[in-house]
């Protein structure tokens, strides 16, 4: 059945939308208004063609699919006209099942070629005659047998054959082998299911000879000829029926393997459609997140534009980061010496003061990691904004920092990120250069335009006090602290 556009339509899948049609095609949310801008195919509004062609009928009345098993790909009204107008039912057109009426016939044709009711109607007769001789399976199991009571089957040339070797002198020109496909016939075979008339060996007892010239041996291979012809008829309609039975079998071994590739296909598109679904859903969900987040960098940027903003005396620096990746290291790095213990869990969620003592006073701000919501405030980013500088520490994934770095350029605090416990032991220096190299393009593409510096730190081998890749950190922080 097809929509006016010509797309071929099924039924709903769910229980509630079983009696709504369904072309499947993606016309968008713009086109079909409500849903996920596919019509149907499990649920769902219909799109325009759909709802236009299986609403009514050729008469204006409007139709409904039948719920039985066999009827659900048929359109009723519903009405009663009485037996003579809808033959074979009880007069009414379905609801459920049964014939439809002329005007449901003629407006919802499965077959648009179909010409006149009349020829419909034989066609109809004739498919559902196949479809019940294709189920009937009454004559499966009975075989043909010759005389000595073994299974034959039927050859190409409609000759049947029990298929046995017996070797050429019991067969003569042949392979030996009785069939299966043509040649010559076993002597059992000839017997039960002639092919030639010159088979006929029980026709004669062999004791009496007639002139074929004579009027006794005329009627006498007349009889014999008519003999023949019977068994040749019997033998052909058996071979017939034969043929015809390996043929239901052929079609409904078809029949089997097209609807199990149907059902295979229903699964396998309605999981595709529910992956694609949750990735759309997913995509959704990110994209409104990383929204809301960007809403939140730009209004935190203009209130703390408003505000009157002091930076300290003291040149200071932020070592931001959650625990675990390093900081106190830092921080005693810096120092030239022990300031702080390392290798300690964060016990509050303020600034804290570890080093004051030298030109510059270092600040450990615990927790933030991306997925820390509390560190997002404006009394969190005013103090950070009277500081001089931000080191952001992270262990080995960037995308732990991407939140935070898009959130210190908008609200323009100078910052630089540092990689810190490298293993340089375990890669080649040209590995790590390429590990530094995406790790800086993920952070200028967050950052754009604005290019972020980005160290790495980790222990040299056999040293457990120098710390490789931190003089180059010392010298850009200094050259940056130098030019506030």
């Amino acid at each position: 059945m097809r929509n006016d556009e010509g797309f071929e339509v099924s039924p709903g899948l769910d229980y509630d939308c079983k009696h709504l049609l369904y072309c499947g095609r993606f016309l968008g949310a713009r086109a079909i208004p409500g849903s996920d801008g596919r019509c149907g195919i499990h649920n769902g509004p219909q799109c325009a063609s759909c709802r236009r062609s299986f609403q009514n009928n050729d008469e204006g009345d409007e139709v409904s699919l039948g719920t039985d098993g066999n009827c659900r790909h048929l359109l009723y009204c519903g009405h009663y006209k009485g037996t003579r107008a809808i033959p074979g039912s009880d007069g009414r057109c379905g609801p459920n099942n049964g014939p439809q009426c002329a005007s449901c016939r003629r407006s919802f044709r499965e077959d648009s070629e179909d010409s006149e009711d009349s020829e419909e109607r034989n066609d109809e007769y004739d498919d559902s005659a196949e479809e019940e001789d294709l189920t009937d399976d009454s004559d499966e199991e009975e075989e043909l047998e010759n005389d000595e009571e073994v299974i034959v089957d039927v050859g190409s040339n409609l000759t049947l054959y029990c298929g046995r070797f017996l070797g050429r002198r019991a067969i003569p020109g042949s392979d030996g082998r009785c069939g299966p496909n043509n040649g010559p016939q076993c002597a059992s075979c000839r017997r039960s299911f002639p092919a030639d008339s010159s088979d006929d060996d029980d026709c004669s007892d062999g004791s009496i000879y007639f002139d074929s010239d004579s009027e006794d041996g005329k009627r006498y291979f007349m009889r014999k000829k008519l003999r023949w012809m019977e068994r040749r008829s019997d033998a052909l309609q058996k071979a017939m029926q034969l043929r015809q039975r390996s043929r239901r079998r052929d079609l409904r071994a078809q029949q089997l393997e097209r609807q199990e590739m149907q059902d295979n296909h229903r699964e396998f598109m309605g999981k595709q459609i529910q992956k694609i679904e949750e990735m759309k859903s997913k995509l959704d969900h990110n994209k409104v997140s990383s929204n809301n987040f960007d809403k939140f960098c730009h209004g935190a940027a203009k209130e703390l534009s408003k505000r009157e903003i002091h930076k300290r005396s003291k040149k200071s620096i932020a070592v931001l980061g959650p625990s675990g990746v390093g900081k106190s290291t830092i921080i005693n790095a810096f120092a030239g010496m022990t300031v702080t213990q390392t290798g300690l869990s964060e016990c509050t969620e303020d600034f804290s003061l570890v080093y004051s003592k030298g030109e510059i006073d270092f600040y450990d701000v615990p927790g933030t990691h991306d997925h820390r919501k509390d560190f997002y405030t404006l009394q969190r980013l005013h103090t950070l904004k009277t500081l001089h500088m931000v080191l952001i520490v992270y262990e080995s994934r960037v995308d732990h920092i991407t939140k935070i770095s898009r959130l210190m350029k908008t609200v323009d605090i100078p910052f630089t990120c540092v990689r810190n416990k490298c293993d340089f032991a375990s890669c080649t220096p040209k590995e790590w250069r390429d590990c530094k190299d995406n790790d800086k393009e993920l952070l200028n593409t967050v950052c754009k335009p604005v290019q972020i510096p980005l160290f790495l730190l980790g222990r040299v081998s056999g040293d457990k006090t120098a710390i490789q890749g931190f003089e180059d950190l010392r010298r850009s922080v200094q050259a940056k602290i130098a030019g506030l």
